[in-house]
């Protein structure tokens, strides 16, 4: 190791690799820095805002790809817990790795996106060889049998074409050039592989909270009486209508106003960042 001479703070010597900026302490501080910056911005999507972690890992991460960390941040999502970047991303990344002579080109067999005999791969010309790269054909035959086509809202179902233009791409960065992707998936993929619960990171957190402030409200709304606790049994309000019958149960019927509270709170905090 040695010492930097401005900041006279330790750095690693030599080349960490694909982690240098978080073993490095110099360059790991200034992009913490720059990860406030980003987190504070208003015109970066909503799952990076005010999450100065998600921003750093989406510096280093743009870095590595060797793109803008804006681009990368507006054409990432997470989704089912897994980061993943958007078709039209993955084309841009091919086109300009720099391993092909033009960009990347699409043979098409059929006339119809609808038809069962309709498929496409993606093609470019290798600059080291000059020969053709191709990747796997995407057929109906492999949509049906991975059932891409088959979950809750599927692209597939509304535009055919385009889905397979953007599978046929992915599937050829994966087979021919995996080290421009670097493991990621695309967006398409990950909704289609997963189950119906699809949206960025921040919208599922969003509406989990929204639930539990309403929640939280009903009950603050509830006179004191209505819901009290004998001996691990609840009473309740005479004049209040039997409501036994509903499908959903009433919580405040199952514990005491303190520990809906304390339920409430302890909800909140698993699903924000800040104080609660």
């Amino acid at each position: 190791m040695k010492m930097s001479e401005n900041a006279m703070v330790p750095v690693v010597v030599g080349d960490p690799g694909a982690m240098s900026m978080f073993f490095d302490i110099a360059r790991f501080d200034h992009l913490q820095r720059v990860a406030k910056m980003f987190a504070a911005s208003k015109i970066i999507p909503e799952q990076y805002r005010n999450n100065i972690a998600d921003c750093a890992i989406a510096l280093d991460t743009a870095n590595r790809l060797g793109i803008s960390a804006s681009m990368y941040m507006q054409n990432s999502y997470v989704v089912h817990g897994k980061p993943g970047i958007e078709a039209k991303l993955v084309i841009a990344l091919v086109n300009k790795s720099g391993l092909f002579d033009g960009n990347l080109d699409y043979e098409i067999e059929g006339d119809d996106p609808d038809e069962k005999t309709y498929r496409v791969r993606a093609f470019a010309k290798r600059k080291d060889n000059g020969k053709i790269a191709y990747g796997p054909w995407i057929s109906w035959k492999m949509v049906k049998a991975e059932g891409w086509d088959s979950k809750s809202g599927s692209k597939w179902k509304t535009i055919p074409g385009l889905m397979f233009t953007y599978r046929a791409a992915s599937y050829f960065a994966k087979t021919i050039c995996p080290e421009v992707l670097q493991g990621f998936q695309t967006l398409e993929e990950l909704r289609d592989i997963g189950d119906d619960t699809y949206a960025p990171a921040s919208t599922i957190r969003e509406e989990k909270i929204a639930d539990q402030i309403q929640l939280k409200k009903q009950v603050e709304e509830q006179p004191a009486e209505e819901a009290v606790i004998v001996e691990g049994e609840a009473e309740t309000d005479p004049d209040r209508s039997d409501e036994s019958d509903s499908e959903e149960a009433n919580p405040a019927t199952d514990m005491t106003r303190t520990e809906m509270r304390d339920y409430i709170r302890d909800t909140l905090a698993k699903y924000h960042d800040g104080d609660v």
